[in-house]
């Protein structure tokens, strides 16, 4: 069962991907994390506020520390952006982005124009992607280098998209 968070993943601009090439791939899904962080921060904010009136969610980004359950939303959707990557994704309900992530890794051996294997392709990129996602959110110069938020959280992608979400499911009730 698909957690809330990942039931309104941003995939447009993987959506609207046109061209096979890895550059474009990249760039579909730097955008896509990007808008999800952003998108994701504002909801945070908002549902923060009305827990906490005295405190600031932007108060902590501009000391540099992005709040504990922001950044365990943020590994969360890491690691779906990862699923669909590796076409390891559970949900049903984005085959039209599963379709054009399979249509850049379509040489006979499954890898991209490049010559890469969809792993190779996520490790050489997943960082970007994750940069793409601190760079979403207000006042990135404080936090964006810090040693806990530089490396992008790869152990934690890595574990099967049903564990997380149950984990997740878990968290949330």
């Amino acid at each position: 069962c698909m957690p809330p968070r990942r039931q309104k993943l941003c995939v447009d601009f993987l959506k609207q991907l046109k061209g096979q090439t890895d550059e474009k791939l990249v760039d579909a899904f730097i955008k896509s994390a990007a808008a999800e962080t952003f998108l994701s921060w504002h909801k945070y904010k908002e549902d923060t506020q009305k827990e906490k009136a005295t405190h600031t969610a932007d108060n902590d980004l501009n000391k540099g520390i992005i709040p504990e359950d922001f950044i365990r939303q943020m590994y969360y959707t890491f690691g779906d952006y990862r699923d669909l990557c590796m076409n390891k994704n559970i949900g049903n309900d984005v085959s039209n982005v599963e379709n054009k992530i399979k249509d850049v890794f379509s040489k006979a051996d499954g890898t991209s124009s490049s010559n890469l294997s969809r792993e190779v392709w996520w490790k050489k990129h997943g960082p970007k992607i994750w940069e793409g996602m601190l760079c979403a959110l207000p006042g990135t110069e404080n936090f964006k280098n810090k040693p806990d938020y530089k490396n992008p959280p790869e152990d934690f992608a890595k574990q099967p998209q049903f564990l997380r979400w149950l984990t997740e499911w878990n968290d949330d009730y």
